[in-house]
């Protein structure tokens, strides 16, 4: 990450240099550069990795998840539900003779995680945290074989958090863990962020 891109150019160059002296190489096929603020859209300077040039792209995959490029830091969660749904449709097709309560374990296990990863260090929006809640209870209404009219009672019942809820639960555990942790840029982040 660079404020500019000729800092970055340095950056990469220096990177380049030392990943040289231990006899290794980086591959130019795998580096993106993706621009984030209010010239994201306009076309930078070339930057290179040994002497090839690197691709601006307008949505980088890091870590799991997907960058795209904007005014702000923003990202996709399209492939997060993408692979819900995969990830549901796979259990699905492969339990018919399972009782509801085993497809539900099954599915608060393998798929919710997908739409969770990470939800705790994101700011959402109301837009965002909808599609995720209707990811979620459209799978919960197939499993049920249910309208979305009678959630409310398969929540009541099951003891289940929405997606909504589970992501309060999990930011407000994270954020007094940050809280409270001994490492002091940690706590000193946290505490600058809350003012």
């Amino acid at each position: 990450m660079s404020g500019s891109l000729r800092n970055l150019q340095l950056m990469i160059d220096i990177c380049c240099s030392e990943i040289k002296e231990l006899d290794l190489v980086f591959n130019p096929n795998k580096c993106q550069v993706i621009r984030i603020g209010s010239k994201f859209n306009e076309a930078g300077c070339t930057l290179h990795v040994s002497d090839t040039v690197i691709n601006y792209v307008t949505q980088l995959k890091y870590l799991g998840w997907y960058i795209i490029s904007a005014k702000s830091f923003k990202i996709s969660f399209h492939h997060l539900r993408a692979r819900f749904y995969q990830c549901f449709n796979s259990v699905s097709v492969k339990s018919h003779n399972f009782t509801e309560p085993v497809l539900l374990r099954l599915v608060n296990t393998y798929c919710k995680p997908y739409l969770l990863y990470g939800a705790e260090l994101v700011n959402w929006t109301a837009s965002e945290l909808s599609r995720m809640n209707y990811a979620y209870n459209s799978a919960l209404c197939r499993l049920y074989k249910i309208s979305f009219n009678s959630l409310d009672v398969i929540y009541g019942y099951s003891n289940l958090r929405s997606i909504d809820a589970e992501i309060e639960l999990r930011t407000r555990t994270f954020l007094n863990r940050c809280e409270n942790i001994d490492n002091a840029i940690v706590r000193h982040m946290f505490l600058v962020s809350g003012e």
